[in-house]
């Protein structure tokens, strides 16, 4: 926006305008109604939880105490860690090798067909769609 308006690169307007985009990001974001009691169920049960995702570690990282869940997540794979983006399988592996296991023992939810269902698959991981 800032090159199409001035012409040019403002570095220092768009982080400022980064950062206020990503403030009210966070502050209007929610969670839904069931994550909380199905993280807590899992974690009672033993099931390790990872959340595979796009974007940088710091935003997400945000969101996760945000949506007051991150001390319910045992592992965060962000393409930023992996050098890679969903749906590439290898962020999948990465996940499946921090909690230890193979496609087959566990389940990927998400909300993106494309993003998450697509590298799931090419992961070999069972997939659930929630929306």
């Amino acid at each position: 926006m800032l090159e199409n308006e001035l012409g040019a690169s403002d570095v220092k307007n768009a982080l400022r305008l980064g950062d206020i985009y990503w403030k009210a990001f966070l502050k209007k974001m929610a969670r839904r109604p069931w994550v909380l009691k199905f993280l807590k169920d899992a974690k009672k049960r033993g099931i390790k939880i990872a959340v595979v995702t796009n974007l940088e570690s710091s935003i997400q990282y945000k969101k996760l105490l945000r949506l007051a869940v991150a001390d319910l997540v045992d592992f965060v794979v962000t393409s930023e860690e992996a050098g890679i983006e969903k749906p590439d399988p290898k962020i999948y592996r990465i996940a499946l090798d921090k909690i230890g296991m193979m496609p087959d023992d566990v389940v990927m939810i998400g909300d993106n067909p494309k993003e998450d269902a697509v590298g799931a698959k090419n992961a070999g991981i069972s997939f659930v769609l929630c929306g």
